[in-house]
């Protein structure tokens, strides 16, 4: 990694650590932790990533890369939170997000999505999600 890539990524992490710390924490039991845990080191398998991306996610940050999108929507299609074609499936969703506020999020997020290619599809919807949520999952 080049000492440019290192420092965009340090600062990357900083502005997402700096925007985590305006959001409350949803905290996760621990089988669940366990389940995101497993299936996002079984989708840096299937998408040939590195942990990196977990790393992104887990920092609630969205990265704009092909790399990262895939990952995404492996894991949240794997977790079975977004269907097959990339669209949120908002019951499941509500069943881990109990707050009205993070529903509203929710809501406003599917109205605007515009469907095109799973992939892309669900990387919109995530990064609408990382944009306007009032929490972050504090994930381990």
């Amino acid at each position: 990694m080049s000492l440019v890539t290192k420092i965009v990524f340090i600062l990357t992490l900083g502005f997402a650590s700096s925007q985590i710390g305006n959001r409350r924490p949803l905290h996760l039991p621990a089988e669940l932790n366990a389940q995101f845990d497993a299936i996002a080191h079984e989708c840096i398998k299937k998408t040939n990533n590195t942990e990196r991306v977990w790393t992104l996610f887990k920092k609630h940050t969205f990265e704009d890369s092909d790399e990262y999108k895939r990952f995404i929507y492996c894991g949240l299609t794997t977790s079975q939170f977004y269907a097959e074609n990339g669209v949120p499936v908002l019951e499941k969703l509500f069943e881990l997000f109990k707050d009205d506020d993070v529903r509203q999020v929710f809501n406003n997020c599917r109205a605007s999505l515009v469907i095109t290619t799973p992939v892309e599809t669900a990387s919109s919807y995530f990064k609408c999600y990382i944009e306007n949520s009032p929490v972050y999952m504090a994930l381990t």
